[in-house]
């Protein structure tokens, strides 16, 4: 995923989560 919002999270998945909200968010921006 290019969208990595926190790179030093303590929990590796939780840093997935975070990294696909962010993407999502942003290409929703584009979207709409």
């Amino acid at each position: 995923m290019p969208y990595i919002l926190c790179t030093e999270a303590r929990n590796p998945s939780e840093t997935q989560i975070k990294a696909e909200l962010g993407g999502y968010a942003f290409e929703a921006r584009l979207l709409w």
